[in-house]
Formats: C-alpha cells, sequence, structure tokens
C-alpha cells in the first residue's frame, strides 16, 4: 500500500489531476470506475496526512490541473506540540 502524492497523465504527458490518498492504488482504480481517462500514473511517497495536504496543494496552486474541480485544500490542524 503506498501513501502519497499522485499525479494523473494524459497522453501528451501532461498532468490532468493531482491527488493525495494514504492507499493510492485504489484511489487510481476509483478514478479509472468512475470514468476519468488518463494514460500514466506518477507518485510521490508520503505517509504524513497534513504533509500529503500541504504538497498535494502546492502542486495543485502550481500546475492547475483540468480535471480538479475543487482547487486546493485546507489541511487538517494540528495543536502545537503534537503528530
Amino acid at each position: 500500500m503506498l501513501s502519497g502524492v499522485y499525479f494523473l497523465l494524459d497522453e501528451k504527458g501532461e498532468v490532468i489531476y493531482v491527488g493525495q490518498s494514504n492507499n493510492i492504488a485504489v484511489r487510481v482504480q476509483d478514478h479509472r470506475s468512475r470514468g476519468l481517462k488518463f494514460h500514466r500514473v506518477f507518485a510521490i511517497e508520503e505517509s504524513d496526512e497534513t504533509v500529503r495536504l500541504l504538497k498535494e496543494n502546492v502542486f495543485l496552486v502550481a500546475m492547475g490541473p483540468r480535471e480538479n474541480l475543487s482547487g486546493p485544500r485546507t489541511p487538517p490542524m494540528r495543536p502545537r506540540g503534537t503528530k
């Protein structure tokens, strides 16, 4: 089970979707079953959920993929000094 930020690419190699998941394989299959057409998947491994959300947001803002309709998200907040 791979956790991290993933990128779905079209046949031209253009990033069309950026997401994050604690199980990328299952999430990618979910995209396929919902009819999203993509050619390749690229992933950056990251187990920490807050870091995943932050990385996802950076890539969403920088790339603006056409299939990400909701845009960047706010990561969950934790009290200082906790993990």
